[in-house]
C-alpha cells in the first residue's frame, strides 16, 4: 500500500515537472489574402536565409533549400574552391565538380565567412517578393547547381532494371 502511494506521488511529481519544462506551443497565424505578414522578431530577421552554427565545431554538410521545396546537401569535405564576386553579388562553391551558385545581397561578411569556416548549416532561396524588402539584411535571391561536364554521360548513369 505504501509503495502504491509513493508511486502515485512520484508519477505526479514527474508529470508536474514535464508540464513546467515542456515548450509552449506556438501558433502561427497565416495571413488572409491581401493582409500584411506579421512582423518577425529581430533575431529571426537576421537569419531568415541562412543559419550559422552557434556552438563550437563545424558542420558536416551545407543544406540547400530551394523555393520549390527541394532540399539537397553537399559535404563540406568535398569543397574544392569558393569564389565571391562582389559585382554579381554571387558566391560560387565547387563541391567535387558540382558548382553551387548563391546569388543575393548582404552575402559578406557573415555568410561567406560562415561557409569558409564550415559553420553554415543551411541556406534558403527567397520564395516571395516581400523578402526583397530592405529590412532583411541578407537576401538569397537564387541558388543554382551546375553539374560537372560529362556527368551522367556514358557509364555514370545507373542501370535500369525491369
Amino acid at each position: 500500500m505504501i509503495e502504491r502511494r509513493m508511486s502515485n506521488n512520484i508519477d505526479a511529481i514527474l508529470e508536474e515537472r514535464r508540464r513546467q519544462h515542456a515548450p509552449q506551443a506556438q501558433t502561427q497565424v497565416q495571413p488572409q489574402a491581401g493582409e500584411a505578414l506579421p512582423a518577425m522578431p529581430e533575431s529571426e530577421v537576421e537569419n531568415r536565409f541562412y543559419q550559422t552554427r552557434r556552438i563550437e565545431g563545424e558542420e558536416h554538410c551545407l543544406e540547400l533549400r530551394f523555393n520549390t521545396g527541394i532540399v539537397t546537401f553537399f559535404k563540406y569535405s568535398d569543397v574544392n574552391w569558393c569564389v565571391y564576386d562582389p559585382d554579381a553579388g554571387m558566391i560560387d562553391i565547387c563541391f567535387m565538380g558540382f558548382v553551387v551558385s548563391i546569388t543575393g545581397r548582404g552575402l559578406v561578411p557573415d555568410l561567406l565567412e560562415g561557409i569558409k569556416t564550415r559553420r553554415i548549416s543551411w541556406v534558403k532561396e527567397a520564395d516571395t517578393n516581400f523578402q526583397e524588402d530592405e529590412k532583411f539584411p541578407v537576401v538569397i535571391k537564387s541558388i543554382s547547381v551546375a553539374w560537372p561536364e560529362g556527368f551522367g554521360e556514358g557509364g555514370d548513369e545507373p542501370e535500369q532494371t525491369s
